[in-house]
């Protein structure tokens, strides 16, 4: 929400919403790790009641884990062009 109020108010290079979407961009990774991990914890819980020697532990990657791990690696770099492209216009100003 801070990301896209600072966009609202038409800060889109102010440090705030930097700082926010390089924050997004961490949580959708740590979410593209955790996800698998989920699945796996959950196949678990739900073959518990079968027994010893019947449960299950399934890992599955799916091409969404792959996508959204992708999604995350392109916005944690646009936020690093952006924060670069902030700087550099800091710059320039103290120049005129």
């Amino acid at each position: 929400w801070q990301l896209f109020g600072e966009y609202l108010h038409s800060r889109i290079f102010s440090q705030r919403a930097l700082t926010s979407l390089r924050g997004f961009a961490r949580w959708v990774l740590v979410g593209a790790f955790l996800q698998p991990v989920y699945r796996a914890v959950l196949s678990v819980i739900v073959t518990w009641q079968n027994g010893p020697g019947k449960r299950e532990l399934t890992i599955n990657l799916s091409s969404d884990d792959y996508l959204v791990l992708l999604l995350g690696v392109v916005i944690l770099a646009i936020s690093s062009v952006m924060a670069e492209a902030a700087r550099i216009a800091e710059d320039n100003e103290g120049f005129v």
